[in-house]
């Protein structure tokens, strides 16, 4: 599945700053395993940012 799950937090410019939303993250990803989803792909994020990501998730179980 397609979803944005890196959210991160904006600069008072509307930049995106170097770090994420881990909260809005988390609430999303039980979300969707709530709804059986178990796999999903953010596109629009650096494959290294969602990876280390991933990992800090798996430690955190």
């Amino acid at each position: 599945m397609h979803a944005h799950v890196l959210f991160p937090p904006l600069d008072d410019e509307g930049r995106p700053l170097p770090w994420f939303d881990r909260d809005t993250s988390l609430a999303l990803l039980r979300t969707l395993l709530l709804h059986g989803v178990t796999t999903v792909r953010d596109p629009g994020d650096a494959t290294e940012a969602a990876v280390a990501v991933r990992g800090m998730l798996e430690r955190a179980i």
